[in-house]
């Protein structure tokens, strides 16, 4: 016996969800009842950020959360001297700035890191850029011993 499917979902089984020829909306569209919203919102903008912000001064938890979120800054400016880095001794000596800053505390750990990769990404490309030149003499080198 076989029972046959009802199916509910309007698409096609292969899975397409518009008719051949139909592309749907193009990447980046906005719905004309968003774009609508969206002009509202910021015609009131001013008013809208004066309410919060007495909600926030009357306590409410959810209005500091939003404008913590919107205007606070999430990370802070750091207060630490690094050398100029332009070859690996220096990049050394600017890591060790940073170790040290850690274990003071005047870092954490997740600004250290953030640092490091600056650091890193930095040397990487010193040491490809004297790569780039050091190939570049040995092909001229090369060139003229023929």
């Amino acid at each position: 016996m076989s029972q046959s499917v009802l199916r509910i979902d309007p698409r096609p089984i292969r899975g397409r969800p518009f008719a051949p020829g139909n592309p749907g909306r193009r990447p980046g569209s906005v719905n004309r009842s968003t774009k609508m919203v969206a002009e509202l919102i910021r015609e009131a903008a001013a008013d809208l950020t004066r309410v919060l912000i007495e909600c926030a001064l009357a306590r409410d938890m959810a209005a500091m959360k939003i404008l913590a979120a919107r205007f606070l800054p999430k990370h802070r400016a750091l207060d630490l001297e690094l050398p100029k880095i332009s070859s690996s001794g220096d990049a050394v000596v600017a890591l060790a700035a940073i170790f040290e800053a850690v274990a003071s505390g005047r870092v954490t750990v997740d600004e250290a890191t953030a640092l490091t990769a600056l650091i890193e990404a930095h040397n990487r490309s010193i040491a490809i850029n004297q790569f780039e030149s050091r190939l570049q003499a040995l092909e001229k080198q090369v060139v003229c011993a023929k």
